[in-house]
């Protein structure tokens, strides 16, 4: 099952690709769903997809968009190679707080997800 996502996810990969350039952003969603498929089976394609992330910002910053818009079930895939979380460690978080000095608002504020950037707000029209 897993070879078969992973291609099923390329040929949406390529077919995306194909049709990005048209007006319909049709390639877009395949491009998506298909990068999807490939990093929910395949956890080489899950790393590399991370190490881009890190390296170039634009890329992160248009997949970041792109979790906000998807249901969290397709957005939790992509959340799993953000490079500014330390997935990883989830499960070790609320270890690492001592409950003997840190109060329960402390901790929750401490492992609470913070907004990459703030809302994009479009430009007021002069008049």
């Amino acid at each position: 099952m897993r070879i078969i996502r992973t291609i099923l996810g390329i040929i949406l990969l390529i077919a995306g690709v194909i049709l990005t350039p048209l007006p319909i952003p049709f390639g877009l969603i395949l491009f998506t769903i298909g990068l999807i498929l490939v990093i929910s089976s395949n956890d080489r394609a899950k790393r590399m997809l991370t190490f881009w992330r890190r390296k170039w910002s634009w890329l992160n910053k248009t997949l970041l968009q792109v979790e906000k818009v998807l249901p969290d079930r397709f957005a939790k895939y992509l959340r799993q190679t953000n490079p500014e979380l330390d997935t990883d460690d989830e499960e070790k978080k609320p270890d690492s707080v001592n409950e003997n000095t840190a109060s329960p608002s402390l901790s929750m504020t401490f492992l609470s997800r913070k907004p990459a950037h703030p809302p994009y707000r479009l430009p007021s029209r002069p008049r």
